[in-house]
């Protein structure tokens, strides 16, 4: 009986449909606990497998969310350096335009200070302009009456030699009188009528500022004295004694040719004594061979 009670049961473990006919004849249609048992295990394996991999997936999610926070945090911080700086570089700015505020407000001031400036340059301009037209007219004025001044001094000074050259030019020659104007007149209309002027060299000798006639100093021979006078003599004073003597001499009457004043420059004196031309000036006499008074 037992060993038939084994093969049974063997036979059973070993041929499922054999275990359910019998489980089936004995329960009838109960439900089937073992196979509910079995696939609640199944079921619960795949659940523990499902579990263990949402593990696995929250656990990764938990190290992302991790990394992601430090990193948010990282984030964070250089955020609020970043509106640190923001905020400083707003402060900078606040105050550079205040700065430039006033800045503007100082040069709105100099601006204005500069258009008074330029109105006054204007004023002064205006002022030196008119200032330099009363100036340049009293330049005129008084180059004028400078010029009538020298003219008068001039004419003075022809005055002096007409009436006292016989004592200035006593050192070129003795016995010395005025040719006064109607004998030096007579003079050069005979020569005009005799062909031996023109009219504009008998012109040029009653130009003269003074003629004098005397006698040569050596020889005693008759001699005229053609004079020009400037209180600065002057090349033209020296070349129109020279020319006017030279025209006295072509009529026969011996002339020497002389310039006085006041002051013979450097230049002026050495053309006076390549022209052969005296030179008086001050009470000192040189003659076209001298250096000085003798």
């Amino acid at each position: 009986m037992d060993g038939d009670l084994s093969a049974i049961i063997r036979l059973l473990q070993e041929d499922p449909q054999q275990r359910a006919a019998l489980r089936h004849a004995l329960v009838g249609d109960a439900p089937d606990v073992e196979g509910a048992l079995v696939r609640v295990a199944e079921a619960q394996r795949g659940t523990e497998e499902r579990l263990g991999a949402l593990t696995e997936r929250v656990d990764a999610l938990a190290q992302q969310m991790q990394a992601l926070t430090e990193r948010v945090d990282q984030l964070t911080q250089r955020l609020d350096r970043l509106t640190e700086r923001v905020d400083a570089l707003a402060q900078q700015m606040q105050a550079l335009t205040e700065r430039v505020g006033q800045l503007t407000q100082r040069l709105d001031r100099l601006t204005e200070r500069v258009d008074g400036l330029a109105v006054r340059m204007e004023e002064l301009a205006a002022a030196q302009r008119l200032t330099e037209d009363r100036l340049r007219a009293l330049i005129d004025e008084l180059k004028g009456m400078n010029d009538r001044l020298g003219k008068l001094e001039g004419y003075d000074l022809e005055r002096r030699y007409r009436e006292k050259g016989t004592a200035y030019l006593s050192r070129v020659a003795r016995r010395l009188r005025i040719v006064d104007g109607n004998e030096l007149n007579a003079m050069v209309e005979d020569a005009i009528d005799a062909g031996m002027l023109s009219e504009p060299e008998a012109q040029a000798i009653r130009l003269a500022d003074a003629v004098f006639v005397g006698r040569r100093r050596g020889d005693g021979e008759p001699v005229y004295l053609v004079v020009e006078a400037s209180l600065t003599v002057g090349r033209r004073d020296v070349r129109r004694a020279r020319e006017r003597a030279d025209l006295l001499t072509r009529l026969g009457k011996p002339a020497l040719a002389v310039v006085a004043g006041e002051f013979v420059p450097e230049a002026v004196a050495e053309a006076a004594h390549l022209a052969e031309v005296w030179q008086v000036t001050n009470g000192r006499t040189v003659g076209p061979d001298q250096d000085d008074d003798d």
